[in-house]
């Protein structure tokens, strides 16, 4: 069984955040988006992220979670959108699709320029390519760039 985890405590001790500003009402409105696609019937179990009835729904999710935190976690002017709402990432079949939708909204909220350089690498599963333009990617002339 993947161990249930307290929501309060994901949102509160993993986002670190002491007061409440811009990045922490972002984690809480998407980790909640998460969770209310995960509904399940036991109501007392509501203030946890699953249930403990399938073992990969509860791993998932788990990952899942973790991954929207790590992925708001910063606020710069380089920050992206990324155009798919946390349901239509969820509506993909396999594990693999729904890891590739988190990498690419993580990237896109983290560098948009980067977002736009990898995005078909992305869609492709294609994470070896994505490492090496990763790798390559100049983040000070974006800046330069970006700035102008």
């Amino acid at each position: 069984m993947a161990k249930p985890l307290r929501k309060r405590d994901l949102r509160n001790v993993y986002g670190g955040f002491r007061t409440e500003g811009e990045i922490e009402k972002t984690q809480k409105e998407k980790l909640d988006e998460l969770w209310d696609c995960y509904t399940f019937k036991d109501e007392t179990k509501s203030h946890l992220t699953n249930d403990g009835n399938d073992f990969f729904k509860d791993v998932e999710v788990n990952i899942l979670s973790y991954l929207l935190i790590d992925g708001t976690s910063i606020k710069t002017v380089f920050n992206g959108v990324y155009d798919m709402s946390i349901k239509d990432m969820l509506s993909v079949n396999s594990i693999e699709e729904k890891l590739s939708q988190f990498l690419s909204r993580k990237i896109a909220f983290i560098d948009k320029y980067l977002f736009y350089r990898v995005k078909k690498d992305i869609n492709n599963l294609d994470f070896g390519s994505i490492v090496k333009k990763i790798d390559k990617y100049y983040f000070k002339k974006a800046i330069k760039i970006d700035s102008i």
